[in-house]
């Protein structure tokens, strides 16, 4: 999951661009860590965050009180842009946790590098907004800003529409485990303790050779637009790529929204 914080007060350099495709513009950064593009799906608006002058990564409640403290300084500027994963809802609410995994459970399919945080503070970021014809790259200082309009401002041949690449799904769950799975999923609902389960499980699949994730994010954005689309670098071994119709949160001015799709009217 992406998240971003906004900091407005703490720009204080700004240039503007006719708007460019975000995506288009975004080529340049691909292979930045830490580079991530926040996407609309209809390519109309978007941010994009590269270059970031402060990382954190890190498991569990400790390391998040110390990302709050370490980003919440008012001594430094800039914009936060980032992950949490779902498993630091441990940190909020008491999740219980098996004490000891059978061997009939479904094994785990994440890779333990993930963190559960992974955040950047940004010295300057881009909003692209195709109603106004504008790209606009803000930042706390005029090098920062430079050089994030220098690497999105590179010109980039007209890619070929790419085709999917026939390739095999593997699921980590056996038929058997997904069943088993399900009928425990549905014990908790007649015994009270929920009253809905989003089952989901993980699949495997290796991209051919010619193939690369930002290939597939645009296919994937191409294919099946969605409001909340982002893509997310951690590094060479960790990227993000997100498609959803769903926004989790939204806060203005001291405002919190909420606004789920599952189980919701």
């Amino acid at each position: 999951m992406t998240a971003a914080a906004n900091r407005p007060d703490m720009s204080s350099c700004e240039q503007y661009r006719p708007w460019r495709d975000p995506i288009e513009a975004f080529q340049g950064l691909i292979d930045e860590n830490y580079a991530m593009l926040m996407h609309d799906g209809s390519h109309d608006r978007a941010r994009v965050y590269a270059f970031p002058e402060e990382i954190f990564e890190g498991d569990g409640h400790t390391h998040f009180k110390s990302a709050i403290k370490r980003f919440r300084d008012p001594k430094k500027a800039g914009e936060l842009a980032g992950l949490f994963g779902y498993e630091l809802a441990g940190v909020f609410e008491d999740v219980p946790v098996p004490a000891q995994v059978p061997e009939q459970a479904p094994k785990q399919a994440l890779n333990q590098e993930w963190p559960q945080i992974a955040l950047a503070r940004y010295p300057a970021w881009a909003e692209f907004d195709r109603a106004a014809n504008t790209m606009c790259v803000r930042g706390v200082n005029e090098s920062a800003v430079a050089r994030l309009l220098a690497a999105l401002s590179i010109p980039t041949r007209q890619r070929a529409q790419s085709e999917p690449v026939n390739v095999e799904w593997v699921p980590q769950w056996t038929q058997q485990q997904y069943l088993r799975a399900c009928r425990t999923a549905r014990d908790y609902v007649h015994a009270g303790d929920v009253f809905q389960v989003n089952l989901s499980q993980a699949f495997r699949v290796d991209l051919d050779r010619e193939d690369t994730p930002f290939s597939v994010f645009e296919r994937l954005t191409q294919s099946s637009p969605a409001p909340h689309a982002a893509y997310f670098r951690i590094d060479a071994n960790r990227v993000v790529l997100t498609n959803s119709p769903e926004r989790f949160l939204s806060v203005r001015e001291g405002h919190v929204e909420a606004r789920p799709i599952k189980g919701t009217r």
